[in-house]
């Protein structure tokens, strides 16, 4: 779902379409306020939001946001629009601009982990005990570091997933949704396929509600879609730094995953790639392969095709999963307190649960009497390994300490409910 940074909250106040300052706090009311009105102003009716809904579900289609209809996917001819928001979302801008400051203490604190071999074997030493997957990940971590890093290059992308937080009418606050998140250059929801294609539907959306309104709804007059290439741009720096002209950027991606979607999400990458390139008195060749065609043409074992590309010279996506420990921050940042405080407000109560220390069973005790303040979450969730109130009561009690080690717990997040048009 897009954001629409609503720079009226920057500094704690909020300006009218007149210029017009109105003092107030950066708290629940004055967001719940703009977001209400925001909604009101710009869907009065039943017969606006019908006819928006069907112009967002038609424009979806034909900008390639779909995917194959999940109980029919061998019909390549079926395709449906993934759940979406009408409009925008309201976010305020300090909260935003918060979010892009840290970006930077995140990137190099992850990369600081991605080469600590002996913290990583620390942090997963239980978690592989109960998920083989991650298990796997681990053996093959240990043939890299043992043959030794062959790699002159890397590309780090990261994704950081945040949400507003606001406790018993307290200010509100940037929370990280998740620490132990994935890290991937993907094509689905959170990578480069739907995020563009989220931003292209809501600018067209508010190009329709202007044209319906006959001008900038007020609400909409001082925000901001922000804008989603910087992957592409990032690609594109590595090719430069890799040093080769005649070098290709190879886009690997699954046959067998919503073939319509990873086309047209695959052009977009390379025209974007390619548009930068132009533009840098560049040309840069791109090749789209499946798994099957690089194990065929670059003889690479598909069951193990990341391991062999990571052997190789070619600038790689570092994959990364963060496991909150106690003094991880000052362990890799122990000369940036300032930043260490900065990142550290955006973080929420989160606890492994291998253990069956005192604090952790005290811990598991409170999430069973009062699960309604917790999130238990699967290392490996892929957004739907998360649990709530009875039913994360109810796994607590029944699991071992072993099958433990394959969760987290997370204090939840209380957000700022905006209904802004579903579709």
């Amino acid at each position: 779902m897009e954001n629409l940074i609503i720079s009226e909250l920057q500094n704690g106040k909020t300006y009218s379409n007149n210029n017009h300052v109105i003092n107030k706090h950066v708290n629940n009311h004055c967001i719940k306020n703009i977001a209400n009105n925001y909604v009101v102003e710009v869907i009065d009716n039943e017969d606006m939001l019908k006819e928006l809904s069907e112009y967002s579900i038609n424009y979806a289609h034909s900008i390639g946001f779909v995917g194959l209809w999940s109980e029919q996917k061998k019909f390549t001819d079926i395709s449906v629009v993934p759940p979406m928001t009408l409009l925008p979302s309201p976010f305020p801008m300090e909260l935003f601009q918060k979010a892009t400051s840290v970006q930077s203490t995140l990137n190099e604190l992850y990369y600081r982990i991605s080469l600590d071999y002996d913290f990583l074997i620390e942090a997963y030493r239980e978690v592989v005990k109960a998920d083989k997957w991650v298990g796997r990940q681990v053996e093959m971590m240990k043939l890299v570091h043992a043959e030794g890093i062959r790699q002159k290059f890397v590309l780090q992308v990261q994704r950081a997933d945040y949400m507003t937080h606001c406790e018993d009418g307290q200010k509100i606050e940037l929370k990280q949704l998740n620490l132990n998140f994935q890290i991937e250059v993907n094509f689905g929801p959170g990578g480069v396929g739907f995020a563009p294609k989220v931003t292209k539907l809501h600018k067209k959306m508010i190009e329709k509600v202007e044209n319906l309104h006959g001008c900038t709804p007020n609400a909409m007059s001082e925000a901001a879609l922000p804008k989603a290439k910087k992957i592409a741009e990032a690609l594109f720096q590595a090719w430069k730094v890799f040093g080769d002209a005649k070098a290709i950027v190879v886009l690997v991606f699954d046959s067998n995953l919503y073939p319509i979607q990873h086309h047209e999400q695959l052009q977009f990458v390379q025209f974007e790639l390619e548009k930068i390139a132009r533009n840098a008195g560049s040309i840069l060749n791109i090749s789209k392969m499946t798994l099957e065609e690089c194990a065929e043409r670059m003889h690479l074992n598909e069951s193990d095709y990341s391991l062999m590309i990571g052997e190789s010279k070619r600038v790689a996506v570092v994959y990364m999963q963060l496991l909150a420990k106690p003094g991880m921050l000052e362990r890799f940042l122990a000369d940036r307190p300032k930043k260490i405080a900065e990142l550290r407000s955006t973080f929420t109560g989160i606890w492994s649960l291998e253990g069956n220390d005192s604090f952790t069973q005290a811990l598991v005790t409170d999430a069973i009497s009062s699960p309604q303040n917790y999130v238990l979450k699967a290392l490996r969730d892929d957004g739907v390994g998360n649990f709530f109130d009875e039913k994360l009561a109810e796994m607590l009690q029944t699991m071992t300490v072993q099958e433990r080690s394959a969760f987290i717990l997370q204090q939840k997040i209380r957000p700022i409910a905006v209904k802004a048009g579903k579709s």
